[in-house]
């Protein structure tokens, strides 16, 4: 796994932005006047916001890389004077949970309990608390499908770790919903987001300053959707759809960065986390085993003669998904086959131009077989060495089922005491040499 080139030197340049942007806006000022400076202004303030976002994504994915999940928010209450714990990551260590003081669930859970909001976790990012802010000095909200927070599972024998979601196996359709409203009605951008960083824009309704407090909710329709009220306890009013831009409404001015899991694992190459679930194994010559990345499993059986010492494969992508390195058989409709029989032989097919003394005996009898099959699919058995078993009975002796070409003694019958000798030929033909088989 390759580790992701963004680095922590990178993150001292939006200092430089800022800088560079009060001169950029001099300048501006200068060239343009008074009358449109209110537009450069928050054209710049955009910039910074869009940069920060970026940014935030980027030391993500660093802390994806390093701790196998992603952080859970930061309180979205607490004042940038603490500076203990502004910007720190609420998680309860013992359930591994996104919970505690200052972050949220939605009031209404269903088909969205795992949804979290609270702030941009800039401390355990390692980054500065600045960019919890957006260019305009309110915070960004940031909303975390949580069971991407929850820890690595390193086991994953059984399909029960899909109990336990984790980055790897929590399933993110249909949790979090990105949608642009237009003049006909709404489109759906994406549902299958697992973070969103939202910036509340120049009139910064809904968001929160960075002394803890909430700034006026107001907004049309679309920006009233992008904002928690109603903080009740660990629950907000809101919801999984997020608007990332409104045709509709002049006031509308949200900016909005959402990623997936395919995002994060492109970008950061974190493959090796994303498990294939046994489950998503459709075919049945599979045992339904889960497995990392790049592991390849073989199926239960062979292909058929001639292709024997082919088996199926399939193999653990990059997201997740089983994938057929070897699909199927190969095709035996274009192959010429021989099929081997003849007497005392077990039957064999077998390939064209080939040959071999590998001839396996049928039951009862001793020995192999040499073979041969031709261009044109005649088998010939070459030499039978195939011999039969002997049956082998008399007075008061028990029956034996003795093998070619061998000596030996048998037991005597319910009755009788003591034991007989027996021989068997080449032929299939038994005697019994002495029989001291007594009456009792």
């Amino acid at each position: 796994m390759r580790k992701p080139s963004f680095k922590k030197t990178q993150f001292i340049t939006a200092f430089t932005l800022i800088e560079l942007s009060v001169v950029i806006l001099i300048i501006a000022i200068l060239l343009f006047g008074t009358v449109s400076s209110s537009s450069v202004i928050t054209a710049i303030k955009n910039r910074i916001t869009k940069e920060r976002m970026e940014i935030i994504y980027g030391t993500m994915g660093n802390f994806l890389y390093q701790n196998k999940r992603l952080p859970c928010p930061a309180s979205i209450n607490l004042s940038k004077t603490d500076f203990d714990n502004y910007g720190k990551e609420v998680r309860d260590s013992s359930t591994a949970e996104c919970s505690g003081f200052g972050i949220y669930s939605p009031t209404q859970s269903t088909n969205q309990e795992f949804l979290t909001y609270g702030m941009v976790p800039t401390k355990t990012l390692n980054i500065s608390a600045d960019f919890a802010e957006d260019g305009f000095g309110n915070k960004f909200s940031f909303y975390i499908d949580k069971r991407y927070a929850k820890d690595y599972i390193a086991n994953i024998s059984s399909d029960i770790f899909l109990a336990v979601p984790s980055f790897g196996t929590a399933q993110s359709k249909d949790l979090i919903y990105i949608k642009n409203r237009v003049p006909s009605g709404e489109l759906t951008v994406n549902n299958d987001a697992i973070i969103v960083i939202l910036s509340h824009g120049a009139n910064g309704f809904g968001a929160f300053k960075n002394n803890g407090f909430q700034n006026t909710i107001a907004g049309d329709n679309q920006e009233f959707s992008n904002i928690a009220s109603n903080f009740v306890g660990s629950s907000a009013t809101f919801d999984r759809v997020f608007y990332s831009t409104s045709e509709t409404g002049d006031d509308f001015d949200d900016i909005l960065l959402f990623k997936t899991r395919d995002d994060f694992v492109k970008t950061f190459d974190v493959m090796s986390i994303i498990p294939c679930k046994g489950n998503d194994i459709k075919d049945e010559d599979f045992t339904k085993v889960s497995s990392y990345y790049g592991n390849q499993i073989y199926a239960l059986v062979s292909c058929p003669i001639p292709f024997e010492s082919i088996k199926k494969i399939k193999k653990c992508d990059n997201f997740g998904r089983w994938i057929d390195v070897v699909s199927s058989c190969p095709d035996q409709s274009a192959v010429i086959n021989c099929t081997l029989t003849g007497t005392g032989i077990k039957s064999k097919t077998v390939p064209s131009n080939t040959q071999g003394n590998d001839g396996e005996c049928a039951q009862n009898y001793a020995g192999s077989y040499s073979w041969s099959c031709s261009s044109t699919g005649v088998g010939l058995v070459t030499s039978n060495n195939c011999n039969p078993y002997c049956t082998i009975s008399g007075t008061g002796t028990i029956t034996v089922n003795a093998p070619p070409n061998q000596d030996g003694e048998g037991g005597c019958s319910t009755g009788y005491n003591g034991y007989f000798t027996w021989s068997c030929n080449s032929t299939g033909v038994g005697t019994i040499i002495a029989n001291n088989c007594n009456a009792n």
